[in-house]
């Protein structure tokens, strides 16, 4: 049987979460990094089980337990980004 990558749109708990911010298509394109899996040094992530969704800076010594659902912030577009860590509008974005 072959393995699936963890996507919002595989792993039922975060589908549910985000199904009302993002099209199913949007969802199988959020990868979530895999338990185990070591976080880059300086590299921004956010973890969806946080209830503020703030990004942090990883650490090389930092690794995806199961029960995390780690997104790094390079592996989806920035409009996808901005929207999971709750900036919906523009404006504040372009500072203005």
């Amino acid at each position: 049987m072959e393995n699936k990558p963890r996507t919002a749109l595989n792993v039922e708990a975060v589908r549910r979460m985000l199904v009302h911010e993002f099209t199913s298509d949007v969802l199988k394109q959020i990868p979530l990094l895999s338990p185990g899996t070591t976080l880059e040094a300086s590299g921004i992530y956010l973890n969806l089980k946080d209830p503020q969704r703030k990004a942090f800076l990883g650490d090389d010594k930092m690794k995806v337990v199961a029960t995390e659902w780690i997104i790094r912030k390079s592996s989806v577009t920035s409009q996808v980004w901005n929207r999971l860590i709750g900036i919906f509008d523009m404006a504040l974005i372009r500072g203005g």
